[in-house]
C-alpha cells in the first residue's frame, strides 16, 4: 500500500511536469488543429472518391477548421477513412471531442488491463510517456495501437490464437510499424495466429477496396512517398531518419536493417510469443520509414514485456530507457542527438538476441482451459 502511494504521487508529479511543458502546444490541441483534421477530411473525401488527393484534402480541412497544412496528406489505408466516416458526418469539434475521448479511453484500457506487471508500473510508465501525451495533443491514432496490442496479448494467453491474430490485423492503421509481423509468425510457426491475422487483414482489404475503389494501392504509395508528408526527417529517431543524415547512409541503412531482421527472427525462433512480440515492436519502429514521437508508443508494451519476461538485467536496463522522458525529449532536438534513441533500440535488439541464444526465454502463460482454447499452432 505504501509503494502504491509513492508511485501514485510520483506519477502525478511527472504528469504535471509534462503537461506544463505542453502548455505552448495547448491552443492548437484544443482547437483540433492537428492530425485529426486530415483524418476527418479524408473521411469526407470518401464521398467523392478522391481519398488521396492532397489538394482536395486541404480544401476539406479549410472548410472544417478554416485552415490547412501543406504537410497533411492522406497516408492511411482506406479502411481507416471508412472507420472515421461516421465521425465525419458530425460537426468538426463534436467529432474531434469524441475522437479524443476514444484516445484517452484506449490508453486507460491499456493501463488497466495490461498484465504483467500491471498496477503501479503501468500507471508510472504511462504517466511519464511523452509519446502518449503527444498522441493525444496531435489527435494521432497511435494510441489505439495500445488497445489492440492489449487485446492481442490477452487473447493469446487465453489460447485464442485466431482471435489474437485478427486483432493484430487492426494495427494496419499504422502498418509501417508492423513490417516484422511475418517474422514472428514464421519463426514460431504460429499458423492459427496467422490465419486470424490474414482473415482480419482480408476483411480490412475488402472494406478498403469497397470504400476507395481498385486504384487505391498505387494512390497510397504515391502519397506515402511524397516527402512533403514526412517533414523534418532529422527528427525521426528510426534507422531511416538517422541514416538519411550520414555519409553512405543508404548502404548502412540496408545493412543494419538486414541485421535487425535476422536478429528479430532469431529472437522469435528461440523465445516466447510475448518476448518475440516485444522484438517486432522495437524492431518495427527501428525499421519504419515514417516515425515520429507519437509512434514510439508502440515500444511501451515491449518495455513492460521485457522488464517482466527477460532474465537479463542488461536487457531490462537498456529497454527501460525507451520509456524515460529524457529519451523522448531528444525527438525535439533532432539529428545527430536522435542517434541516441536509435542506439538504444539497436542495443536492446542485440541484447535480446544474446539472451535468446544463451537460453530460450520461458514460455508465455496460458490461462485458458483446453476446452475453450484454440488448439496449438
Amino acid at each position: 500500500m505504501k509503494d502504491s502511494w509513492i508511485i501514485g504521487i510520483l506519477s502525478v508529479i511527472i504528469l504535471t511536469f509534462m503537461l506544463m511543458m505542453f502548455v505552448p502546444h495547448l491552443e492548437p490541441a484544443l482547437k483540433g488543429h492537428n492530425d485529426f483534421a486530415a483524418f476527418y477530411a479524408g473521411a469526407k473525401l470518401l464521398d467523392t472518391g478522391n481519398l488521396y488527393d492532397s489538394v482536395a484534402l486541404r480544401r476539406q480541412e479549410e472548410l472544417a477548421i478554416s485552415t490547412s497544412s501543406e504537410q497533411h496528406g492522406y497516408i492511411r489505408l482506406p479502411f481507416h477513412a471508412a472507420f472515421v466516416w461516421p465521425l465525419s458526418r458530425l460537426p468538426y469539434m463534436t467529432a474531434y471531442t469524441l475522437w479524443e475521448i476514444a484516445l484517452i479511453l484506449s490508453t486507460l484500457a491499456f493501463v488497466i488491463f495490461w498484465r504483467p506487471p500491471g498496477g503501479g508500473m503501468n500507471v508510472l510508465l504511462a504517466s511519464m510517456s511523452f509519446p502518449i501525451l503527444a498522441g493525444i495533443a496531435n489527435g494521432q491514432d497511435t494510441l489505439f495501437l495500445l488497445l489492440f496490442l492489449t487485446g492481442v496479448v490477452m487473447q493469446y494467453r487465453q489460447g485464442h490464437k485466431f482471435l489474437a491474430g485478427a486483432i493484430l490485423s487492426l494495427c494496419a492503421i499504422k502498418f509501417h510499424l508492423f513490417l516484422l509481423v511475418p517474422l514472428l509468425i514464421g519463426a514460431r510457426r504460429e499458423w492459427r495466429f496467422a490465419r486470424g491475422f490474414l482473415a482480419g487483414g482480408g476483411i480490412l482489404a475488402i472494406v478498403s477496396f469497397a470504400a476507395a475503389g481498385l486504384n487505391w494501392p498505387l494512390e497510397l504509395i504515391t502519397s506515402a512517398l511524397n516527402p512533403q508528408f514526412s517533414p523534418s526527417t532529422a527528427k525521426m529517431a528510426n534507422l531511416h531518419g538517422v541514416m538519411g543524415n550520414v555519409p553512405a547512409g543508404g548502404a548502412l541503412e540496408v545493412a543494419i536493417a538486414i541485421a535487425v531482421a535476422v536478429a528479430v527472427w532469431v529472437i522469435c525462433r528461440r523465445a516466447s510469443f510475448e518476448y518475440g512480440l516485444a522484438a517486432i515492436l522495437i524492431g518495427g519502429f527501428t525499421l519504419s520509414i515514417h516515425a515520429y514521437l507519437p509512434d514510439l508508443v508502440v515500444t511501451l508494451p515491449a518495455v513492460l514485456i521485457l522488464i517482466v519476461r527477460s532474465q537479463s538485467k542488461s536487457v531490462k536496463i537498456v529497454v527501460f530507457a525507451l520509456a524515460l522522458p529524457p529519451i523522448h525529449l531528444l525527438f525535439f532536438v533532432g539529428f545527430p542527438i536522435t542517434i541516441t534513441i536509435l542506439a538504444v533500440s539497436l542495443a536492446t535488439i542485440a541484447l535480446m538476441t544474446r539472451e535468446a541464444l544463451r537460453d530460450p526465454v520461458e514460455a508465455d502463460p496460458i490461462v485458458a482451459t483446453p476446452a475453450t482454447a484454440d488448439s496449438p499452432a
